[in-house]
């Protein structure tokens, strides 16, 4: 016999049972999924909090259990992600009797939710436009499980996080505009805003204490870091006095080619804690984003949030979620990007111009609206 309904008074929805995928949190290592998935849990609204079970796995249990009060939370049995997404989760999922599923993760089980309705999220389209920017992994396992996810039955609409992915989503997997619906990302202003003092880049490296340009991103093909390199070592050239610091985790770095003219001059952090990420970008005379491809560019609003002129690279979502309070280059040509970078650190007005245009373009976007607009599309779907 199906559970009645109710919604009460203030919005407060009972009697159904709502399954949230969260392993992609699997380390305290966190970068673009893994902040959705935070922010997502921490913005959940009361009205369905305790009619929420978080499915988690267990390396991710020191982030996600702050987050997720007033909800039930499970965690795997297993470290390895392919027991916890292809085994554990669905039979979990399936014996909880859901009545409704939204999937954080990249991953989709190979005997999927059975009839139980549910969405996905998918940031971008990047395994079916760029797949030769992907790595093996997203080839072989990722890619083929989204495939099948977006071909459920019961897949009753798709999440994405700009306009400029759903309709790449579109092109690409043949999915209807009204079965994709659009949750912009947005940053946390009590964690990302501009900072006055240096409490943690000491620790990091001396280099932070001369003038520096920042980029943010996994080292992998798509973040076009090979020609932000050469438009520095063009910079280096004209005698411009910059370090060049590039933060995430190593990918393919070894196949970056770095020219001797700046090789003393650029500085790879790896992975880094969000305390010193704000401060990177507070103290960064320029942030760059050159990337050939994104699904929306969340250091994109990190940096302007931390008051850092941003050149971005004038593709895919980067000048939906940027406006006008971003300076563009074409990321394809190395020139340009040197020439606009240039221009950024050497025209202090041009500077103030673009800090204050991005500390009023952060304030467009919200987690708190667009996690509750979420769940309103997620509550509609089983009334």
């Amino acid at each position: 016999m199906p559970r009645t309904l109710i919604i009460l008074q203030g919005g407060m929805v009972l009697g159904r049972n709502f399954g949230v995928v969260a392993t992609v949190v699997d380390s305290d290592k966190v970068t673009g999924i893994e902040k959705y998935v935070l922010e997502f849990l921490k913005n959940t609204p009361e009205s369905v909090r305790s009619s929420v079970t978080v499915l988690a796995h267990p390396g991710g249990r020191d982030l996600v259990l702050p987050v997720c009060a007033g909800m039930r939370v499970l965690f795997s049995p297993f470290k390895n992600r392919i027991l916890t997404d292809q085994l554990w989760t669905p039979l979990v999922l399936l014996r909880l009797d859901m009545d409704f599923i939204y999937n954080m993760t990249l991953s989709y089980p190979v005997l999927g939710y059975g009839s139980i309705p549910h969405s996905i999220i998918v940031h971008d389209a990047t395994p079916w436009r760029f797949p030769e920017t992907v790595s093996r992994g997203m080839k072989l396992y990722y890619r083929p499980q989204l495939n099948r996810a977006l071909r459920s039955r019961t897949l009753r609409f798709v999440a994405t996080v700009s306009k400029s992915s759903k309709q790449d989503i579109q092109k690409y997997k043949g999915i209807t505009d009204s079965r994709i619906h659009v949750f912009p990302l947005a940053v946390d202003p009590s964690l990302f805003y501009p900072r006055e003092t240096r409490t943690h880049l000491n620790s990091l490296s001396d280099a932070y204490e001369s003038r520096f340009i920042l980029a943010v991103g996994t080292l992998e093909p798509r973040k076009n870091l090979q020609r932000l390199i050469e438009a520095f070592s063009i910079l280096i050239e004209e005698n411009m006095e910059y370090k060049l610091v590039i933060v995430g985790r190593k990918g393919w770095m070894d196949s970056l080619s770095i020219p001797e003219n700046c090789r003393e001059a650029i500085v790879f952090t790896g992975f880094v804690s969000n305390e010193e990420l704000v401060e990177l970008y507070s103290f960064a005379h320029l942030f760059v984003m050159p990337s050939l491809y994104e699904g929306f560019g969340i250091p994109l609003l990190e940096a302007m949030s931390c008051g850092v002129p941003v050149l971005a690279a004038a593709t895919s979502s980067l000048p939906e979620v940027g406006g006008d309070a971003c300076l563009y280059a074409d990321p394809l040509s190395v020139t340009d990007m040197a020439r606009k970078m240039s221009q950024l650190l050497t025209d202090e007005t041009l500077c103030r111009a673009f800090r204050a245009k991005g500390l009023k373009r952060v304030e467009e976007f919200d987690w708190k609206r667009s996690v509750q607009k979420t769940w309103d599309k997620i509550v509609q779907e089983v009334v």
